[in-house]
């Protein structure tokens, strides 16, 4: 996993960010928050993709129903052009980083039945949601978060 944080005065991303020698990777940004008070492993983070995904195996072990997803009519098309339905949408708090550096948003998440090596993506809505920049370079996930300046 990498790392979530904030930078007061701004939100960039420096040298100093660098905890590990970057020469050639091309990991993609994985992160673990809390999704409705449940710590949630595997969060791709997305910004090519506008929705945000909670993938079905996952939200079975979290242990909500079906019946509080809300009925959507909308077709996801995966990277070899398969068109995934959507089971769903729900609206759950998402809290990323940790005290005092803490954000909480709600977000409204696609649930879909489909094979995942991740649990949830994290995608451009709430990237804006949460006035989030990503670095695949520095591994990191930057936001603002209460009493800290978004310059």
């Amino acid at each position: 996993m990498y790392e979530i944080g904030t930078i007061q005065g701004g939100l960039s991303f420096s040298d100093n960010d660098l905890e590990n020698p970057r020469d050639t990777h091309n990991d993609a940004l994985v992160i673990s928050a809390t999704i409705s008070n449940f710590w949630v492993k595997k969060i791709l983070v997305d910004s090519r993709i506008s929705a945000d995904i909670f993938f079905h195996d996952a939200f079975v072990k979290m242990g909500i129903s079906n019946a509080q997803l809300t009925p959507i009519n909308t077709a996801l098309v995966g990277f070899s052009g398969e068109v995934v339905e959507a089971l769903g949408e729900i609206t759950l708090p998402l809290s990323l980083g940790s005290y005092p550096k803490r954000s909480t948003k709600m977000v409204k998440f696609l649930v879909v039945k489909s094979s995942s090596a991740y649990n949830v993506i994290m995608g451009r809505s709430s990237l804006y949601i949460f006035q989030a920049i990503s670095s695949t370079y520095h591994m990191k996930l930057n936001f603002p978060t209460p009493g800290h300046l978004n310059l």
